[in-house]
């Protein structure tokens, strides 16, 4: 279409130079481009003029607004987007690969395990994306980018965007198919309204199928026969059409193309779980779960909510101005995370680490502030053209920002030191080393930041930039990779870190850093309540305490090995907390600029009823670091049960406008809408909470249905959490009920200790139970004041 490429030429000429078109389908065209400020090639996506008409700027860039936010090794994320003369353009990542659909043309089916490792790829990425609210609708070949040895997923944002346009307009007719009939599941097919990440689940099995039979489930002559057999037919079973696929992995596939969504794998996680057990060189033969939960969840309010996260940012500055702490006079750096161009996407979370490990380093110098990694996390793949508007956005005087392109095992990174007055470079520089060089690397990439922002260093200084001497480059290697994927507090991401940290010490059995952050690890599995595959809790913490120990008897002037043990210290003493006091105390008289450590004794203190010391060491986090979510949260979680509702309010909602996808935020608020009346609004957020996998969220929920007279489903909510191990949110749920002798006979089955006092026994959903002499006696037990 050459009329819109010198449309798009003229519009972006002060932006991107547009090269020429790398191919299109029938929404979009697709361009080469150079980005003029970053000297790097992305590729732009233009829809079609006639489905921009349709679909209208403002629900576009919304949508994509809320893409944007994915972040991870398996999704190609988006750089920019906007409307130029008529045109609705997204901006993304340019990357040496092909589309598998290019792939599926040249060579029909793949080779099994190709196939195995593609549809892990996918899964992974959705796993990402549904847990952030964001479903795709439009998983396919063409959607899926292939570099190296591994695949991303694109275009999230666009299908959705079309699908709510479809209510005011009929795209139908203009030909443009909402999703592609190939891989629809029956209810996306039917036009129901109410589709969720089970269709992606669909569409994934669709893909396999495609993958290792060279064709669609169904074909047709006509999309309408393709659709009507997505929804009427069984497809035919793929042993029939390739032998060599294992049984185990025929059953995955099939199981993601049931007709019925409660009988398909119900996340994206369990799918993913499946396809990682066989990736293996036989084909794998892991078992397929017969059990099926059954769940059916709105998506809408997560996503509206995401979309206006930039609104809500200017609600966020008022009390944060008020949290005292900082120099006035010391120089503010922000270090955004370095791009990683390697092939391998896998090496973001190695570009994420180094990232982390220079802003740690550099923050310990005195004269230079740098903002945490929870500031500049909305900045992590989609950093705009105009670092001017970043700097201000963030208020500092400098940015850090870079790249990071591993090659085997030569990895070269480039930082530029950016001026937040005038936006021009104050200093910058190419690295080119081996991967077993990244600590001495490190440390010179901080060692020339802090001289070009604070002039000559002291001696103290450069010897608080380097790691203590002797450490194996391989363990460092490691231990920046498990950094890197410890930014993302999700189950599978600190599992992985765990690993990384264990290979750390595995390599270098000295490295007193790295034990210290697999302890942690492990007792953030303990916190979260998560599975650690194959172990016990008992035995996740015996190893804890064992990593702990090791860390200190390495280095027992280490903050994080004292915080790890004080964290640890307060799941085997759960009623006194023997000990933690000492060991906090210790970590912060250690690194008094120790945010974590302030953020968790924080927390143990605030169990230990010890209210006001609790929000002193929260606001010391904050003062530190003052976009820390959990901290924030933290604060409204206090205030909520100190029946504090107004401050309760601000802080939950502080805590959503930093991370929407933040799923405990929403059920905490949920509760605190019920307390206050607004009934709508408590569902909206328990229903968002409970959809992000947030299961006390069912206590809202309950609630709900008991003031609708539901008493069946508040019934079943209550059984639900029961067997989730939720006792104080079933409680909950039975004192709405009005069985109290029930709900205390429940709360009378819980391990007593301090965490279960502040957590449950002070919520004021037990208000009506505290004047039983049974619950008196709960109280007095849970606080370890009483002698049974």
């Amino acid at each position: 279409m050459p009329e819109i490429l010198d449309r798009l030429r003229t519009a972006l000429a002060a932006r991107y130079r547009i090269q020429h078109e790398l191919g299109g389908g029938g929404m979009s065209t697709v361009y080469l481009a150079e980005d003029l400020k970053h000297r790097r090639n992305v590729a732009i996506k233009v829809l079609r003029p006639d489905l921009a008409a349709v679909l209208g700027t403002q629900r576009f860039l919304q949508e994509v607004e809320i893409a944007a936010q994915l972040t991870h090794p398996h999704i190609l994320g988006l750089i920019d987007s906007g409307e130029a003369d008529g045109l609705l353009y997204y901006v993304m990542p340019y990357i040496e690969g092909e589309p598998l659909k290019v792939k599926l043309v040249r060579e029909g089916e793949l080779p099994v395990q190709d196939a195995v490792r593609i549809l892990r790829d996918v899964a992974d990425a959705l796993a990402h994306a549904h847990s952030r609210g964001v479903i795709h609708r439009d998983i396919k070949p063409g959607n899926v980018l292939l570099s190296g040895r591994h695949a991303l997923v694109t275009d999230f944002g666009v299908a959705k965007a079309l699908s709510e346009a479809s209510g005011r307009h009929q795209l139908t007719t203009a030909g443009i198919a909402l999703g592609t009939p190939a891989y629809m599941a029956p209810e996306q097919a039917a036009g129901d309204p109410d589709v969720d990440y089970r269709a992606d689940i669909y569409a994934v099995g669709a893909l396999g199928y495609e993958l290792l039979a060279g064709r669609p489930p169904f074909e047709g002559p006509t999309p309408r026969a393709v659709l009507t057999a997505h929804i009427a037919k069984a497809p035919q079973p793929l042993g029939v059409l390739r032998t060599g696929v294992a049984p185990d992995l025929e059953a995955v596939i099939m199981r993601c193309l049931a007709k019925e969504p409660a009988d398909r794998w119900q996340t994206a996680d369990e799918l993913l779980a499946q396809l990682e057990a066989l990736v293996t060189p036989s084909g794998g033969t892991g078992a397929v779960s017969a059990v099926v939960p059954r769940s059916r969840r709105s998506t809408w309010v997560a996503a509206a909510l995401a979309a206006i996260v930039v609104v809500l940012l200017g609600l966020w500055q008022p009390w944060r101005a008020g949290i005292p702490g900082g120099a006035a006079s010391a120089a503010r750096l922000a270090v955004l995370y370095l791009e990683n161009l390697s092939p391998d996407t896998l090496d973001a979370y190695l570009a994420d680490g180094l990232t982390e490990e220079i802003t740690s380093r550099v923050g310990r110098i005195p004269g230079i502030q740098t903002k945490s990694r929870n500031a500049v996390r909305r900045y992590r793949d989609s950093l705009p053209a105009d670092l001017l508007a970043v700097a201000e956005s963030l208020s500092v005087d400098y940015l850090l920002e870079g790249s990071v392109r591993r090659s085997g095992e030569h990895v070269r990174v480039t930082v530029n030191l950016v001026r937040g007055s005038d936006g021009f470079r104050a200093w910058g520089d190419d690295y080119d080393r081996e991967v077993t060089d990244l600590l001495t690397l490190q440390e010179e990439i901080a060692r020339e930041i802090a001289g070009n922002i604070g002039g000559r260093l002291a001696p103290e200084d450069l010897v608080a930039l380097g790691e203590p001497a002797g450490v194996i480059p391989a363990a460092y290697t490691s231990f920046v990779r498990g950094q890197g994927r410890l930014t993302d507090r999700s189950p599978r991401s600190v599992l992985r870190a765990v690993q990384h940290y264990r290979d750390a010490v595995a390599a270098d059995p000295t490295f007193a850093r790295a034990w210290a952050r697999l302890a942690y690890g492990y007792a953030l599995f303990l916190d979260w309540r998560w599975e650690y595959p194959g172990l016990t809790r008992d035995s996740v913490l015996a190893l804890g305490f064992s990593a702990a120990s090791r860390a200190l008897e390495r280095d027992s002037s280490l903050s994080d090995g004292w915080m790890a043990r004080g964290y640890l210290l307060s799941f085997r003493h759960p009623q006194t907390f023997e000990g933690v006091h000492e060991a906090f105390r210790r970590a912060l008289a250690l690194d008094p600029d120790n945010a974590e450590a302030h953020h968790q004794y924080g927390w143990l203190l605030m169990y230990m009823g010890e209210d006001e010391e609790a929000t002193a060491q929260f606001e010391r986090a904050l003062a530190l670091e003052p976009e820390r979510t959990i901290t924030v949260f933290g604060l409204g979680f206090l205030t909520y049960r100190l029946r504090q509702m107004e401050e309760a309010g601000r802080w939950l909602d502080s805590s959503l406008t930093l991370e929407p996808s933040f799923a405990a935020g929403y059920g905490q608020r949920a509760l605190l809408a019920l307390r206050l009346g607004d009934t709508a609004a408590a569902r909206a957020d328990a229903e968002t909470g409970s959809r992000l996998g947030y299961v006390p969220s069912d206590a809202p929920l309950g609630v709900l249905a008991v003031q609708n007279g539901d008493t069946v489903r508040a019934e079943a909510l209550a059984e639900r959490l029961l067997e989730h191990g939720y006792i104080g949110p079933t409680a909950f749920v039975l004192a709405a009920l009005g069985r109290p002798e029930q709900a205390l006979d429940v709360l009378e089955t819980a391990e007593l200790g301090l965490e279960f006092w502040t957590e449950s026994l002070r919520a004021p959903e037990l208000d009506a139970l505290r004047s039983y002499p049974r619950f008196e006696r709960l109280v007095r037990e849970a606080r370890g004041v009483a002698q049974r």
